[in-house]
């Protein structure tokens, strides 16, 4: 029987701006790879201002909160930098994102009026990557983006980044193997 937790729909609106994904399910590290690959694409397209809609998340895991606190980091950096909203964050999720320190990243909203998912598409995994889980390369930065949006998370996260890190094969090999 399929876990529960993979059973999760990324849905995206690309054609405005922000970029819109909104997460009906479980985000977590087995169902979050499409995630990042759109996050990684869309990036490189340009677009810098971003919101994500947890109104229909029902939980999420470190490695899904790492892709974002990446994210995050990343649009900081830009030049202007760009802007991600977290909207619709009620209950143990906004918990867990003010525990992580990403709403020192991100901007972090109760209720949003402008999410328009009518021009939408579901994030599915590249054809050539029939797999939805997290590589371990991808869970390792994860980790260290969470560490890198607030160090208190090094404590809380060390031992998974060094278990990690020594389990990991090299990352050529591993992009080798995602092919």
């Amino acid at each position: 029987m399929p876990d529960k937790r993979s059973q999760s729909e990324y849905r995206v609106n690309t054609a405005g701006d922000p970029v819109i994904l909104k997460i009906n399910g479980y985000a977590n590290y087995l169902n979050c790879k499409p995630v990042a690959q759109f996050f990684d694409s869309i990036v490189k397209q340009g677009k810098v201002h971003f919101v994500i809609d947890f109104s229909q998340c029902k939980a999420m895991d470190s490695t899904f909160l790492g892709i974002i606190a990446g994210l995050a980091l990343s649009l900081l950096k830009r030049d202007p930098p760009g802007s991600l909203e977290l909207v619709h964050l009620k209950g143990r999720n906004l918990e867990v994102v003010q525990h992580l320190g990403l709403d020192r990243i991100a901007t972090v909203k109760e209720q949003e009026a402008h999410i328009d998912l009518k021009t939408q598409q579901i994030l599915e995994p590249k054809p050539s990557d029939p797999s939805r889980s997290a590589t371990t390369h991808q869970i390792l930065e994860a980790h260290e983006a969470l560490i890198q949006a607030d160090e208190r998370n090094r404590e809380q996260f060390q031992d998974v980044i060094a278990f990690l890190k020594q389990s990991e094969v090299p990352k050529e090999k591993d992009e080798k193997d995602e092919r």
